[in-house]
């Protein structure tokens, strides 16, 4: 059983968010699809404050012009023990000559949160 370290309250700054969501290579994209929630697994790279995912043509219509959520996050199998990084922005495509027109979508971080989850028996060691 694990838990939101709750030292860190009311999570990790700005900064070592994207420090650790640019350590990682694979997070999950939320939006709403057809009126229901959908969370996509995608590879993606942080450009400054800027996510940047490769998209298909259905999740590019699905999500440019929209707020969505990024989230990723690096949790250890065995202990549960890990942190989490979530962003929410409008997505829209890039423009630019170093990606493909259409080819890839932008996350702007306008909320940047996070945490980290502490194991059981770290969670149960803290509190005595």
């Amino acid at each position: 059983m694990t838990r939101t370290e709750e030292g860190e309250a009311p999570g990790f700054g700005r900064e070592r968010c994207l420090a650790l969501l640019a350590s990682v290579p694979i997070g999950r994209v939320v939006y709403t699809d057809q009126a229901l929630p959908a969370v996509t697994p995608v590879a993606f790279l942080l450009e400054g404050d800027r996510v940047t995912i490769r998209t298909s043509c259905a999740l590019a219509a699905a999500v440019h012009g929209t707020v969505v959520a990024f989230q990723a996050d690096e949790i250890d199998p065995v202990t549960s023990a890990g942190w989490w990084v979530t962003v929410i922005g409008q997505a829209g495509p890039v423009m630019g000559r170093r990606h493909p027109p259409g080819a890839y979508t932008q996350i702007a971080a306008r909320q940047v949160s996070g945490g980290r989850l502490v194991a059981a028996a770290e969670s149960e060691d803290r509190a005595s």
